[in-house]
């Protein structure tokens, strides 16, 4: 009895070991890759970005195999960066991490990622123009800066179980991504997340997040004083920001195509830098009297702007803040009781044609402020 416990032990101790490690790294290509990179930039492996050396790589009828000497645990930096002729890898269980460029810029149309996986760097599969839906392991704890940027092709992606923070616009560009659930897991979102995603018509989160929450598609932290991100794709040419809103995050709008007003409420009191960056069917902006700051590139390149009201209680305009780049821009009807310190560029590209509104009583402040 003793004996066939010890022999049941020892098979299944074999099968985990024989599932959990291995020396090979399969893939599919439409032409044989080379091994090095050369001098004109050509796709080739990064032999170096291994955690064991490479000892042979044959390649017949598309499918290529790469053994190492030893398990493979680590896909290093920039290993298969390029190589535009790489259309599907699938990666053996016991690697734990990916690391920054692994795969971008390849052809790669798909990938599988071993359940093992612990963490995916920055910029790993960034300009995967052809890659498709992906499903994130339940292991890994972040989504790095710019990870999955300008995967053009991808619709879904589902984050796994683990997940704690998703990086600075470590989706941005991905225009075919249409809805992304947030999981309970989450703890930190980044800025401009979901920039330039154009087709993103909803971004949910799953129930029991502590950390934040959706309302309509749009994120906001869980207590909704932060607006932290609008999809893209939403419907609406207009959109009423919520009474308990106190904040507008780094980039919440920065890009969006086809809103034409946001309505915000007299609780507001900050607009976060590139806010509304880009926005360029943006017509009006009334910024309530609460509001004490308008961030850095806020409203910058809003092309369709055709007027804006400053409140009362602006204090701050940064750098770049008003730089509109608007021919439409008629007038600026400003209920500041004195001219403040604004920063470089914030009124740069505003036409001379557009008037700049003052209260009778502040006209000669105005008139004899610098600049």
């Amino acid at each position: 009895m003793i004996k066939h416990k010890l022999l049941t032990l020892f098979v299944a101790l074999y099968a985990t070991t024989a599932l959990w490690a291995s020396n090979t790294i399969t893939y599919a290509a439409t032409e044989k890759l080379s091994e090095t990179t050369d001098q004109w930039g050509r796709m080739g492996f990064h032999t170096n970005a291994f955690n064991v050396a490479m000892l042979t790589h044959d390649f017949s009828n598309g499918i290529g195999t790469i053994t190492f000497d030893g398990d493979v645990t680590t896909v290093g930096r920039m290993a298969f960066y390029g190589c535009s002729n790489m259309a599907s890898i699938s990666l053996p269980e016991g690697i734990l991490s990916i690391g920054a460029l692994a795969f971008a810029s390849t052809g790669l149309t798909s990938i599988i990622l071993p359940q093992s996986l612990e963490f995916i760097d920055e910029y790993a599969f960034e300009w995967c123009d052809k890659l498709g839906d992906m499903i994130i392991p339940d292991k890994v704890t972040s989504i790095g800066f710019n990870t999955f940027a300008h995967c053009e092709s991808m619709t879904q992606c589902k984050l796994g179980a683990s997940v704690q923070f998703i990086d600075f616009v470590a989706f941005q560009g991905c225009k075919n991504l249409t809805s992304i659930t947030i999981p309970k897991s989450v703890t930190a979102i980044g800025n401009s997340v979901f920039t330039m995603d154009s087709a993103l018509v909803s971004i949910d989160v799953e129930e029991g997040n502590p950390n934040y929450c959706s309302i309509d598609g749009v994120l906001f932290t869980i207590d909704t004083t932060t607006l932290v991100s609008y999809p893209e794709g939403r419907d609406g040419l207009t959109y009423t920001i919520p009474r308990p809103v106190r904040h507008i995050q780094y980039g919440a709008f920065a890009e969006n195509w086809q809103l034409e007003e946001v309505i915000m409420s007299d609780n507001l009191l900050d607009i976060g830098d590139y806010a509304f960056s880009g926005c360029r069917a943006l017509k009006i902006a009334n910024i309530p009297n609460q509001v004490t700051r308008i961030g850095e590139w806020a409203y910058a390149n809003c092309m369709q702007m055709d007027s804006i009201r400053l409140g009362s209680g602006i204090q701050t305009i940064g750098d770049c803040g008003l730089m509109i780049n608007s021919e439409n821009m008629r007038i600026i009807d400003c209920y500041l009781p004195q001219p403040i310190s604004i920063g470089l560029q914030a009124l740069d590209y505003i036409p001379f044609s557009c008037l700049l509104v003052v209260n009778s009583g502040t006209a000669k402040l105005w008139r004899n402020a610098d600049g």
